[in-house]
């Protein structure tokens, strides 16, 4: 038998196991990405220089659950480049409405004129906003060490992304 989508939003054609009837946000299963939103990095190359927390421009994204039990993933992608040659440490945040929830202090390191280590992508399934209000997620970086500067192209690459997960 052939499975049909009506227009109503009901399917036939198919023995339901887990969801039957309509297919909401509300009967999705444990696990199912309900809301996607992202941001990238704006107005052209960026320079991290600031030895105090220092927001990415672009690198921020607010979103609203739809239910208080969901939980919000948030992932930010980047590829990083150092200037200079000295000893640099860069510090590599996401902070929800202000608040710090995942630190990286060894984010990006290079010791004399060696690379040591360096992210490339974060990812925090914060569990701590237990409503449906909106939040705003944000990259954020401190230099910890050295004088040199980290940069961010402006290729397209460094993106902030949030999603609503059914707990």
């Amino acid at each position: 038998m052939a499975i049909t989508i009506n227009g109503s939003g009901t399917i036939t054609g198919y023995t339901p196991t887990a969801i039957s009837g309509q297919l909401t946000r509300s009967n999705m299963p444990s696990g199912s990405i309900i809301q996607y939103k992202y941001a990238v990095l704006t107005g052209g190359e960026h320079t991290a220089d600031s030895d105090s927390d220092s927001d990415v421009p672009g690198m921020s994204v607010s979103i609203a659950k739809t239910n208080a039990s969901n939980l919000i993933v948030c992932e930010i992608t980047f590829t990083p480049y150092f200037g200079g040659g000295s000893t640099m440490r860069m510090n590599l945040k996401i902070k929800r409405d202000g608040s710090t929830i995942y630190t990286k202090p060894y984010g990006v390191f290079r010791s004399g004129g060696t690379w040591k280590s360096s992210e490339s992508i974060m990812r925090k399934v914060d569990t701590g906003a237990n409503d449906t209000n909106s939040h705003t997620y944000k990259f954020v970086t401190k230099r910890e060490d050295g004088s040199d500067n980290m940069w961010f192209d402006d290729d397209g690459v460094h993106t902030i992304t949030v999603m609503e997960v059914v707990a």
